[in-house]
């Protein structure tokens, strides 16, 4: 036997074999947990959109007589900044497989600024609407548009408070390009909410 060849690899201790184990079958279980909540959540939207749909269908005139048009700019606006948002949250999990710590930092304080915008522009949007005369009690026009807006700004609001949560974890240095399961299953979750978005653009600003 050459005493100059290397030893063999020491095989991993049980112990490390069960704690990788159990973290495959956590993530196996938190991939399913956050497809069958996107799921549940295709479905509730879904049934926001039918019900739009048939409202508008049925209405001699869109909008109603006496209630404003919905602007098309500043939505389009919120869209933008939606769509960099997820743009800037996709690019993190990109530098991070370059191993890119600072970069990808970077791009995550991007995707929570750019969500936080969007949040703002809403804000507009429906402070700008209610001077303009429609108001939650304005017939179902005014109802389901801020119903429909307003869920949707929820859900926003949620996966803001999951972005943020990213932040101090990933100047902790709990991220890296092999264990970023969280960002993962957080782009999963806002990446839903955009397409979401533009559906409603489409359907109920811009048709």
């Amino acid at each position: 036997m050459d005493p100059k060849a290397p030893a063999p690899p020491e095989p991993p201790e049980p112990k490390q074999v069960l704690h990788l184990h159990a973290a495959r079958e956590q993530a196996f279980t938190d991939y399913i947990g956050m497809m069958l909540c996107l799921v549940a959540l295709s479905m509730m939207f879904g049934g926001l959109f039918y019900g739009y749909a048939t409202l508008r269908v049925r209405s001699t005139s869109w909008p109603p007589d006496g209630l404003p048009d919905l602007p098309v700019l500043l939505p389009a606006i919120s869209t933008a900044l939606l769509l960099a948002s997820s743009a800037c949250l996709q690019w993190t999990m990109g530098l991070l497989k370059q191993d890119n710590m600072r970069g990808s930092f970077r791009a995550l304080v991007g995707a929570n600024l750019l969500g936080a915008s969007f949040l703002v522009s809403q804000s507009v949007l429906w402070v700008t609407l209610y001077r303009q005369g429609l108001h939650w009690s304005s017939k179902a026009y005014g109802s389901i548009f801020y119903g429909f807006t307003g869920l949707h700004a929820v859900h926003v609001g949620i996966g803001m408070l999951f972005l943020l949560r990213l932040l101090p974890r990933h100047a902790k240095g709990e991220f890296t390009g092999r264990r970023h399961l969280p960002i993962r299953l957080t782009a999963m979750y806002w990446h839903f909410v955009d397409v979401i978005w533009v559906a409603m653009f489409l359907g109920i600003f811009a048709i």
